[in-house]
């Protein structure tokens, strides 16, 4: 009956396993220490199994009770250290500052190193545990070592909460709070009653609290579809920027799913959606499927070589072709794709997500369906941003400058007003398009700014020049500026403030 909860242990942590071997979702670093906790919880009960029925035997070699036990020392800190970094990763996972982190696996270093240095010289000293000349185990001195280091790794894991309590989710607190006076109970129990072995339930009880708040509620994974979600198609970018994997991304974005659920309702959408996720998912074998958010999903394939890049790009472009059949309806969808093969350059996967945006949004424009990304679209997409940026400040000292063309009145035969034209230059003097900056202005939001820029310079430079007491000036607005509220109260303040005639300005 000793062995019972060991073989309770593996029954749980077998059936937790199960989840995963089910499950083809992609796995963060975070959730493979899950996964090597709930198989080091597994061989601990082994191992606790294993060591129990040889000390019930009297014909077993010294040299194999020896290695037995001690790699049940092994095992159990092991465990214990991977439940910890588990934890360490979980606290830290919404901190930007990772110097924590770092300090917390030098703690744990630390305590692994000197408690190597005791689980070696056990073989000399019998710190540990011993075999009598009868072959009876004994219990050295310091045999709750293991129970000390554990301990130091829960204080480790409790300060690194502490310290960053007010990033650490709802579910870490509950974690804190129902596990640690369980493992304590289950310690004090097992060091009292010697002869029932604990470690393996213990083990196995804080996997199945760890899975209830954390990998139970499918972290990564979209509620609705089920697929992964955005968070892990990051982690798995740069997971595979980092290994240097060669790659093709697809991002796929779904127009016309609003006209869907008006037709058939929102709860039906989302069964189409569902469907479509679930079709998406098993399109391509070595693929895996993400759902980023709304209609938008990825895809991410290893790739081999430039035919089977080629071929798997036709499956992508057939499969939404097709029309879906629902209900014995079929459903024809409209998408915009957006395709990217990886190559040296890529350097972390929020720029290679802002290419595939920028792809989209180029096919959005040109009413393309697909669009594969290339160098070309890379300078188009870097010179707009380069742009942008310059656009964060409007003024003289950034390059902005108003210029006056003139206007030529036929009903005078002379010049009476003039029209103000914004220009942008480069920092070496070269003039930047008003064609280029302008429509980018446009789709920004970076307009208004420059409109209230130029009405700005406009009065200041008619309140400069009294002499051209009879010149009126125009000025281009954008029509959603012009409704806003409170939009002729602030241009009449302009206009007052330089003291000019309201009849100069002309919109």
């Amino acid at each position: 009956m000793i062995f019972i909860a060991d073989y309770l242990a593996i029954g749980l942590v077998f059936a937790l396993f199960l989840f995963y071997l089910d499950s083809k979702h992609y796995l963060d670093r975070t959730d493979k220490l899950f996964v090597a906790s709930l198989i080091f919880t597994g061989l601990t009960a082994m191992i606790d199994i294993t060591t129990g029925l040889l000390l019930q035997r009297t014909n077993i070699p010294l040299w194999l009770n020896m290695s037995v036990n001690t790699l049940y020392f092994v095992i159990n800190i092991l465990t214990t250290s991977i439940i910890a970094l588990f934890l360490f990763r979980r606290i830290l996972e919404h901190v930007i500052v990772q110097h924590c982190m770092k300090n917390a696996c030098i703690g744990l270093s630390i305590l692994l190193t000197i408690y190597s240095v005791f689980v070696i010289s056990n073989f000399w000293n019998g710190c540990l545990f011993y075999f009598d000349e009868a072959g009876n185990y004994i219990r050295g001195p310091f045999n709750g070592a293991g129970y000390v280091v554990t301990g130091c790794q829960m204080i480790l894991v409790i300060i690194c909460y502490i310290r960053n309590r007010q990033n650490a989710t709802r579910s870490m607190q509950r974690i804190i709070i129902q596990t640690f006076p369980i493992i304590i109970i289950c310690m004090v129990i097992q060091r009292t009653n010697p002869e029932i072995m604990m470690n393996g339930i213990i083990m196995a009880m804080v996997n199945i609290i760890l899975f209830l708040s954390f990998q139970g509620q499918h972290q990564g994974v979209h509620n609705l579809t089920k697929l992964n979600d955005r968070h892990r198609f990051f982690h798995d970018i740069e997971y595979r920027i980092e290994k240097k994997h060669k790659f093709q991304v697809f991002l796929i974005n779904i127009k016309n799913f609003r006209m869907i659920n008006q037709k058939f309702g929102h709860l039906t959408g989302n069964e189409i959606l569902y469907q479509f996720a679930f079709s998406l998912e098993k399109l391509i074998p070595s693929s895996i499927a993400f759902h980023m958010n709304g209609t938008v999903f990825a895809l991410t394939i290893p790739h081999v070589t430039q035919r089977a890049t080629e071929e798997n790009c036709g499956i992508v472009l057939d499969f939404l072709e097709n029309q879906i059949r629902f209900k014995d309806e079929p459903l024809k969808f409209e998408y915009v794709v957006a395709e990217y093969i990886s190559n040296d350059n890529d350097s972390d996967a929020a720029e290679l997500y802002e290419k595939l945006e920028y792809a989209i949004a180029v096919a959005y424009q040109k009413k393309n369906h697909y669009i594969r990304y290339n160098p070309n679209l890379g300078k188009e997409m870097h010179r707009k941003r380069y742009l942008i940026e310059r656009m964060q400040n409007i003024d003289k000292n950034c390059g902005f400058e108003v210029w006056y063309q003139p206007i030529h009145g036929l009903h005078n035969k002379r010049f009476d007003s003039m029209e103000a034209l914004v220009r942008l230059k480069e920092p070496d003097g070269t003039l930047i398009s008003p064609a280029e900056f302008v429509p980018l202005a446009e789709e920004t939001g970076f307009v208004h700014s420059i409109t209230w820029f130029v009405v700005e310079n406009v009065c200041a430079f008619l309140n400069d020049h009294p002499e051209l007491d009879w010149i009126s000036v125009s000025i281009n607005i954008p029509m959603n500026q012009l409704l806003e509220k409170g939009f002729a109260v602030r241009l009449n303040n302009i206009v007052n403030n330089a003291g000019i005639d309201h009849g100069r300005i002309c919109l």
